[in-house]
C-alpha cells in the first residue's frame, strides 16, 4: 500500500487492556507486581521495501491484530539509611494474529513476535551514600530482539553495566554548594546493538541489509562539576 495514496483506506487502530496489580511498601523495602493483556486491532506497521542507507517511500500495511500480554515485577530494599538496592523486571510477549498482504503477496507473521519488543527486560541498581559521598552501580539486561515482520533478522540480547562516584563539597566560599561526580558508562566495554530503527522494518530480510542498527555507547568515563550559586 503506498504510504500516500492509502490513508484513506486505512481503518484506525484500536486496542483494550485489562491490567491487574498488587504494591506493598515498608520501611525496609518495597514491592510490586502487575499482570497485564491488550488486544490491538487494525495494527497499521509501516514497511520498508530498501536498504536503510537510500532515502525512500515506506509503505503501510494494516497487520489486523496483535496480542501482547506479560508480567512486570520490581522490589527495593533499604537496610539502613546508607544503601538502597532497587530491581525490576518484566515479561512481554506480544505477537502478531493475522498474515497480512503487501504488494500482492501475503506475509506470514501470524504467531510472530512484533518488531523490536525484547521478551525481557532486567533492570538493577545498588546505590550508596555515606556524609558527603555517593556511590553506585547499574546492571541492565535487555534480551533478544527481532527487525523483520516474519523474525528472519534479529540482534542479541546483552547486559551494560555503568558506575558512579561522587563528592559534595558543600559550601565553599560564596558558592552554595558544590559537588563533582564520575561516571562510567558500559563498564565492561560490552559490544552490544543499543537501537533499532523502528519508523520502518522489512517483512523479511535474512541477509541483515534492509535496517539501521545503532550500537551501544563503548566504555566510557565522564566527570561533571556542579554549582549552586
Amino acid at each position: 500500500m503506498d504510504a500516500q495514496n492509502g490513508f484513506k483506506d486505512l481503518k484506525p487502530e484500536t486496542s483494550k487492556t485489562a491490567e491487574l496489580g498488587v504494591r506493598r511498601s515498608t520501611k525496609l523495602y518495597s514491592a510490586s507486581a502487575a499482570v497485564y493483556n491488550t488486544k490491538f486491532d487494525n495494527r497499521l506497521v509501516a514497511i520498508t521495501n530498501c536498504t536503510g542507507i537510500v532515502i525512500c517511500q515506506n509503505g503501510v500495511a494494516n497487520v489486523g491484530s496483535v496480542t501482547s500480554r506479560g508480567l512486570e515485577l520490581s522490589f527495593g530494599l533499604t537496610p539502613d539509611e546508607h544503601w538502597r538496592w532497587s530491581n525490576s523486571m518484566s515479561y512481554n510477549h506480544s505477537t502478531y494474529d493475522d498474515d497480512y498482504a503487501s504488494g500482492g503477496s501475503t506475509v506470514h507473521v501470524k504467531g510472530k513476535t512484533v518488531v523490536d519488543t525484547p521478551k525481557l527486560m532486567y533492570s538493577s541498581n545498588l546505590d550508596w551514600n555515606w556524609e558527603h559521598w555517593n556511590a553506585g552501580m547499574q546492571g541492565n539486561y535487555i534480551s533478544k530482539r527481532y527487525y523483520t515482520y516474519t523474525n528472519d533478522s534479529s540482534v542479541s540480547g546483552y547486559w551494560v553495566a555503568n558506575a558512579n562516584l561522587g563528592y559534595d563539597f558543600g559550601k565553599l566560599g560564596a558558592v552554595k554548594d558544590t559537588t563533582v561526580s564520575l561516571n562510567m558508562v558500559n563498564l565492561f566495554d560490552k559490544r552490544y546493538i543499543s537501537t533499532l530503527n523502528t519508523d520502518a522494518s522489512a517483512a523479511t530480510d535474512p541477509a541483515g541489509n534492509l535496517q539501521i542498527l545503532q550500537v551501544g555507547t563503548p566504555r566510557s568515563a565522564f566527570v561533571t562539576l556542579g554549582v549552586k550559586l
